[in-house]
C-alpha cells in the first residue's frame, strides 16, 4: 500500500477522479476549497482523500488533526471543529509521517491539492481553474488514483 493511502484521514466520494486535498483545520482558504470539491463530489466526477498537515502556526492544529484521525471523525465533524483529548499513537503517528512526507515533497502550505498525475499545487484554486487541472468538462477522461500511478 501506497503511504499517500495510508495516511489519508477520511474521504468524500465514490467515483471519479482521485485528488488528494492536503488541509489544516483552521485554515481558512482550506474551507472554501472544500466547498467547492464537496459540488464535484456530488456531481461523482472526483473522490477527495483528506490529508490533515497542521501548520505549526496555528494554535492546537496538530492536537486537533490527531484527535480527528483517532476517533475516526468524518470531514463533517472536522469542519465543526472537532477536538477531543484522544492523542492516540496511530493519529501521532499519521500526522508526523504526513508532515514528513509533504515537507519531504517541498509543500510547506495548504490548501494543496495533488492530482491523479501526481502534480500539486499549494494554494486555493477557483471552481474553473481545479476543473480545468482535472480535465473535468468536455474532455473528462477517467483519472487515477496518484498512490496508484508509478513515477
Amino acid at each position: 500500500m501506497d503511504l499517500i493511502k495510508e495516511l489519508t484521514a477520511f474521504s468524500l466520494g465514490h467515483s471519479g477522479k482521485v485528488l488528494y486535498y492536503v488541509t489544516d483545520p483552521q485554515c481558512p482558504y482550506c474551507k472554501k476549497g472544500t466547498e467547492i470539491l464537496k459540488k464535484l463530489v456530488e456531481a461523482g466526477e472526483v473522490r477527495v482523500n483528506f490529508l490533515l498537515f497542521p501548520l505549526s502556526s496555528h494554535k492546537d492544529a496538530k492536537a486537533q488533526s490527531i484527535s480527528v484521525i483517532c476517533d475516526h471523525k468524518s470531514l463533517e465533524e472536522f469542519e465543526g471543529g472537532y477536538r477531543s483529548d484522544n492523542q492516540c499513537p496511530r493519529g501521532v503517528e499519521i500526522v508526523a509521517k504526513t508532515i514528513r512526507m509533504l515537507q519531504e515533497k517541498g509543500i510547506t502550505g495548504t490548501p494543496t491539492y495533488i492530482f491523479p498525475d501526481r502534480r500539486y499545487h499549494s494554494g486555493f484554486l477557483e471552481e474553473a481553474e481545479l476543473r480545468r487541472r482535472l480535465g473535468l468538462g468536455a474532455s473528462s477522461a477517467t483519472g487515477d488514483d496518484p498512490a496508484e500511478s508509478n513515477k
